[in-house]
């Protein structure tokens, strides 16, 4: 059963925002969307667990991407967790292709494609971490001691792994059914009562932190270095602009509803958490207050000041 369902992390529609607004020739567009490419292609990994955790035996509690803090404002995030009563399984998804060395006595893994290859940490050290860190939330929250396990699938069928030694926490993600298998055959002891794994998964949903995902002070951009538009789905070369009534690309004229949303998704993200109608008129370029404060009330709430001064805020679901 999924206490906390997968869902694309926010992260995705951010980047996917912030390339919206940073200018083609930007200097650090190259190294935002190689960020945004990486971002999505783990999230492609991450999107077939749960087809492999439908095949679990004895219907465990399964959580899909918790953000937990560990103490002192650190968090530690997992792919998925699944509680049952002898033992809570850590499940980490890496979607890497070629082929794979797993070197865990230098702390790396080596990924050789085409002819290159690049050195990456080895994941089995981060998955010990977040057992270690997982243990201690356990015991800081109050719950028993219960042996915590993690094991690392690999999500591209075609990617050929090797090491020197036996790594018996990771494989190709088509083997977890059968390591969980494992698991529940080594682990007889019941550490939890049915009711107990319920009150256990859902305060793990229910400590979730989201990530704050401050793309700008990541790559050091301030607002002014933003171009705020909404590019064309179809052709991706156009922008959206507002005539007679109805959002299209000035280009090749494809209709865009959405548009205006979207520009205030962008504004409320990386320029402010207010907006005025003036501002907003400027934002949309329509020159009408009475037809952007139509497009923009159903987005805000009003927050100080009378008619032309006042201060709206963004409405909490619109920047999500």
């Amino acid at each position: 059963m999924e206490i906390k369902k997968q869902q694309p992390p926010r992260i995705l529609a951010r980047y996917d925002l912030l390339l919206d607004c940073l200018p083609s020739t930007h200097p650090k567009r190259p190294a935002v969307q190689h960020d945004y490419f990486n971002h999505r292609a783990g999230y492609a990994g991450e999107s077939q667990l749960p087809y492999y955790m439908q095949f679990l035996k004895e219907e465990p509690l399964i959580l899909y991407q918790p953000r937990l803090e560990n103490g002192q404002k650190r968090y530690f995030q997992m792919d998925a967790v699944v509680v049952t009563p002898h033992f809570l399984l850590i499940t980490e998804v890496k979607n890497y292709k070629g082929e794979l060395r797993l070197e865990p006595q230098f702390a790396q893994l080596i990924q050789s494609t085409k002819g290159e290859e690049k050195v990456y940490p080895c994941p089995i050290q981060q998955s010990r971490r977040q057992e270690l860190q997982l243990k201690a939330w356990l015991t800081s929250n109050g719950f028993p001691s219960i042996p915590v396990y993690s094991h690392i699938c690999i999500a591209n069928d075609y990617s050929r792994i090797t090491c020197d030694q036996p790594v018996p926490n990771f494989s190709h993600i088509t083997k977890l059914p059968a390591v969980y298998q494992t698991l529940l055959e080594q682990n007889k002891r019941k550490y939890l009562a049915a009711d107990k794994c319920r009150i256990l998964a859902e305060k793990l949903a229910a400590s979730h932190v989201p990530e704050p995902g401050d793309l700008l002070k990541k790559y050091d951009l301030s607002p002014e270095e933003l171009s705020l538009q909404v590019s064309c789905p179809s052709c991706e070369e156009g922008y959206m602009v507002r005539a007679f009534g109805r959002w299209s690309c000035c280009l090749c004229r494809t209709a865009q509803p959405e548009t205006p949303q979207r520009l205030f998704r962008c504004y409320g993200l990386f320029i402010g958490r207010t907006i005025t109608v003036r501002e907003a008129s400027r934002l949309l370029n329509i020159s009408s207050l009475s037809t952007v404060r139509r497009i923009l009330y159903p987005y805000v709430d009003k927050q100080s000041g009378k008619t032309k001064k006042s201060i709206y805020r963004w409405k909490e679901d619109l920047l999500s």
